[in-house]
This record gives C-alpha cells, structure tokens and sequence, in this order.
C-alpha cells in the first residue's frame, strides 16, 4: 500500500481529542509473545507487536 510523504502506516498519536482527524486507531488483542517493545514515555504508552496472523480493526476516531 502506498502511503503519502511523511505519513507512518499504522501510527497512531495520543488521545481522540488530539489526533489529527486524518488519524487512525486500531484495536487488537495479542498474546504476550507478541510483544516486541512498548514505550510508556511523554504519558503515553506505545506498544510494538509482531502483527503476524493477528486480526487487527479499525476503529472509530471519537472526539471529547
């Protein structure tokens, strides 16, 4: 898939009231040897998982 100049694919940045409206938020649910990294700096938390043979959604932006 191609994405436009400096877009990140599956990037998603703070809460509903912050993100951009371009954004897009994605749920999954992942065993925890999935579970490559997370980052919990800035107050927010940031996780980064092997997505392979995940089922991952999109999920509605929803503003506060």
């Amino acid at each position: 898939m191609d994405h436009p100049p400096g877009r990140r694919r599956g990037y998603a940045t703070g809460t509903g009231a912050r993100r951009p409206p371009t954004g897009r938020l994605y749920r999954t649910t992942a065993p925890p040897c999935a579970l490559l990294a997370r980052n919990a700096d800035r107050g927010e938390d940031e996780y980064v998982l092997d997505t392979n043979g995940l089922t991952i959604v999109e999920v509605p932006l929803t503003r506060g």
